[in-house]
């Protein structure tokens, strides 16, 4: 097994549909187990890859901002909310994986 790679190398679809020249594919890795629901990936992401700012709507009393993927939101924690308790409301973040790319850069090298 490549060190790159849990898998072994990934196919380029790209390349495989005829596209001679495109960018190289990289991806996005996040180690949950630390997530703390800041959505600093979500910035990141469009930074890195110049995706414009669609907007962020406060969505009732809910601590998600971004909804849903689309075509200017790659990356997007969701926030699975239970019902209020006398404590207030309890949450549970989750990062949504980048759907656009598919290779780590962390295991690239």
């Amino acid at each position: 097994m490549n060190r790159n790679s849990f898998y072994g190398p990934l196919s380029d679809p790209a390349g495989d549909a005829g596209h001679e020249e495109h960018p190289a594919r990289v991806g996005f890795f996040t180690d949950t187990s630390v997530c703390i629901g800041c959505k600093a990936c979500e910035v990141a992401c469009k930074e890195w890859n110049r995706v414009p700012d669609d907007g962020f709507d406060l969505l009732g009393m809910s601590f998600d901002n971004t909804g849903m993927l689309s075509a200017n939101t790659w990356r997007h924690v969701a926030f699975i909310e239970q019902p209020p308790t006398d404590l207030g409301i309890p949450k549970f973040e989750r990062p949504g994986p980048c759907r656009i790319r598919s290779r780590a850069a962390t295991f690239a090298g």
